[in-house]
């Protein structure tokens, strides 16, 4: 246990550091390839934001704190997507397709891992997590599935 908090100390230090010296400014390119599709990112720190959207009435809200990675993909129609990150070194992928799915994810903390996919019409999915090193996956092929995974330590 000792070895693995040295790691994450170490991991926490050179982030801050990279956070303060190498990035002068966030990365959050966002492509808007469909017809009002509204691609919100926020972000505070050291972040990298990638959002592309391909279809109709799609929205990706992106708030970020601190320094962390986010893709997010929608194709299809009336899609949401909201992903939430506080901490450092949080990874979170939402990928969407079909019509009328929505997904939220929510880190807070440090070496986080979300993945969420849904691919068919009108899923709900969330993944909250609080803490470090916590990693969940959701997958949803079809129609109306409802799924949550909560993790806190």
């Amino acid at each position: 246990m000792t070895a693995f908090r040295s790691l994450l100390a170490s991991a926490l230090c050179s982030a801050l550091l990279a956070a303060a010296s190498a990035r002068a400014q966030d990365l959050y390119p966002v492509d808007d390839l469909g017809i009002t599709a509204p691609a919100t990112a926020a972000a505070a720190g050291a972040n990298e934001i990638s959002v592309v959207q391909s279809g109709a009435l799609l929205t990706a809200t992106v708030e970020q704190t601190g320094a962390n990675a986010a893709a997010l993909m929608q194709t299809g129609s009336a899609q949401v997507a909201t992903l939430e990150q506080a901490g450092f070194m949080n990874r979170a992928d939402i990928e969407q397709s079909g019509g009328a799915n929505r997904a939220t994810v929510s880190q807070n903390g440090s070496l986080n891992d979300a993945a969420l996919t849904q691919a068919g019409n009108g899923n709900v999915a969330t993944i909250m997590q609080i803490g470090i090193g916590l990693q969940a996956t959701i997958t949803q092929v079809g129609d109306g599935n409802v799924a949550a995974v909560n993790q806190e330590q």
